[in-house]
């Protein structure tokens, strides 16, 4: 997620290959739309500033 997040147009060359020496390519898929679905929630839910749930401010970036 994070490297997507630092750059969405490609993960990390040493990144894929670690995931690829452990995932099949079906999951590799899985996970890269995973994580592109998660962005885009994450600039919706900003967008339209959605309030963050009470439990989860102690993750919040200050």
């Amino acid at each position: 997620g994070k490297a997507v997040a630092a750059d969405a147009n490609a993960i990390p060359d040493e990144l894929w290959a670690a995931l690829k020496a452990r995932y099949d390519d079906t999951l590799l898929v899985n996970l890269a739309a995973f994580a592109g679905i998660m962005v885009a929630t994450c600039v919706f839910t900003n967008a339209v500033r959605v309030d963050l749930d009470p439990e989860l401010e102690g993750y919040r970036k200050r």
